[in-house]
């Protein structure tokens, strides 16, 4: 068998976050050695997401932000969504940005929630009662499988990058309720 080496190359996949460090070619196949590099703060992804409702349920939108370990802003969003109350806002802004994030990183998530219900909910605290919450709440704990691992933590409203989120949130509602007039 004949192997051949190529020079040591450097590059980051996009969709799982690993550098490749080297290649070996080996007849006609490339075999990557890999090697995960962890962010600062060891986690590859943050997300601050929120949803709110006017009237509980009432109109409603979601609005996430996702970054990478360093708190680069790697996008934002925020969307109308229909009739929600606002506990079923803030699991699907979760899960929206979940789903997202899906396509930066299947590592390490760390999500900010101003909703210390939702946030007790999903570490354990509290048991999940409302039927409808149960099956978001069920939605969440899949995603969750397809990253390496995800950690939820409760930030007060409007602070830091989580006050962009809270913006996006209004920002839908807004353009909703001028668009119905």
């Amino acid at each position: 068998m004949n192997f051949i080496s190529s020079p040591i190359t450097f590059f980051t996949c996009r969709n799982c976050t690993v550098r490749m460090i080297s290649t070996i070619r080996i007849t006609c196949y490339n075999i990557f050695i890999i090697q995960v590099v962890p962010l600062s703060n060891g986690y590859d992804l943050l997300i601050y997401s929120d949803g709110g409702s006017r009237g509980n349920p009432g109109p409603s939108a979601i609005g996430f932000v996702v970054c990478d370990g360093k708190g680069k802003v790697l996008t934002r969003h925020g969307k109308y969504i229909g009739i929600h109350t606002n506990n079923q806002s803030e699991y699907l802004a979760l899960i929206e940005a979940l789903e997202h994030a899906l396509t930066y990183s299947r590592c390490r998530i760390n999500c900010f929630l101003d909703s210390e219900l939702v946030v007790k909910q999903l570490n354990g605290e509290y048991e999940v009662r409302d039927s409808d919450l149960q099956k978001l709440f069920l939605k969440v704990k899949m995603l969750e499988k397809k990253f390496e691992s995800v950690k939820y933590s409760y930030v007060p409203r409007n602070t830091g990058k989580h006050s962009i989120a809270d913006r996006l949130v209004n920002k839908a509602l807004d353009y909703e309720s001028k668009k119905n007039i």
